[in-house]
């Protein structure tokens, strides 16, 4: 009986550090993010949840931002990421929009790719097919994973004529039809 009590806690206590190893590393990682320079206390993980290979977590940061007013208005321009050290928060959303274009490019040629594989193994692509259509069509036979939204979680749009498809993205604004819209054209 003591040996199985040993063993229950034994167990519970490497349940328990595990759980604290992935909170410690998740708080670190944050707070080196980047070249951040944050304390222990500025950093908070709770809700661990862990599931195979993957876990994830709620992260609070606590730090300062600088604001000014325009037109009655807060605006935050830069955000503290460690001693002394601030950025702008125009250039890290910059940033972000920069990568968002990036996955929604390659999104839209991964479902062009498919529709391709698709047109070479079954004909044209029917006329009156919308997005949605397009990638129940498509998937899981030519496109591994189902893609109906841009980075911005707007939807795509699909245009079909005789000589071939269109895929179009808002882009960042989300307002179709101005020069932010992300365009594949993909004719015979």
């Amino acid at each position: 009986m003591r040996s199985r009590i040993f063993l229950s806690i034994t167990i519970l206590l490497l349940l328990a550090s595990c759980g604290r190893s992935i909170e410690k590393q998740a708080r670190d990682q944050v707070r080196q993010l980047s070249n951040a320079e944050l304390k222990k206390n500025q950093v908070t993980v709770s809700n661990v949840n862990k599931l195979g290979e993957e876990a994830t977590a709620e992260i609070d940061i606590h730090t300062a931002v600088k604001m000014r007013q325009q037109r009655g208005k807060w605006i935050i321009e830069e955000i503290r990421l460690g001693r002394k050290k601030w950025e702008e928060v125009d250039r890290i959303v910059a940033a972000l929009e920069l990568v968002r274009i990036d996955d929604t490019r390659a999104d839209m040629e991964a479902v062009r790719d498919a529709a391709r594989s698709y047109t070479r193994d079954n004909g044209p692509l029917p006329l009156e097919l919308d997005f949605v259509g397009l990638i129940d069509l498509l998937a899981p036979r030519y496109l591994a994973e189902p893609i109906r939204e841009d980075a911005w979680d707007n939807p795509f749009t699909l245009l079909i004529t005789n000589e071939g498809f269109q895929i179009r993205s808002t882009g960042p604004d989300g307002r179709p039809g101005n020069d932010d819209d992300l365009v594949l054209n993909d004719e015979k």
